[in-house]
């Protein structure tokens, strides 16, 4: 699938499905509890997500940067946008 990267806006790009909460972190209670509730996945570019899972530990993002918003508003994270918009 192609089309806008959730994480640095790139447009036009290959995108995978980013688990906000890592499939190896979740469970079966879990998956039934946001079942239609909550967004687990969202588009982002491979850079991307290599770049986030480099990064954090599944752990941290499971319970730290369970989501786009909190992913976006990690300093870290922030300096990769930047350098990748710049640079890709």
């Amino acid at each position: 699938m192609t089309g806008t990267c959730q994480l640095c806006n790139r447009e036009k790009l290959f995108l995978t499905k980013h688990h906000l909460i890592p499939r190896s972190r979740h469970n079966k209670r879990v998956k039934r509890e946001n079942k239609g509730e909550e967004k687990t996945t969202v588009p982002m570019c491979r850079s991307c997500q290599n770049q986030i899972h480099s990064i954090f530990t599944n752990k941290q993002l499971e319970q730290e940067l369970n989501s786009i918003e909190l992913l976006k508003a990690n300093e870290d994270v922030q300096r990769w946008i930047a350098w990748v918009q710049k640079h890709g």
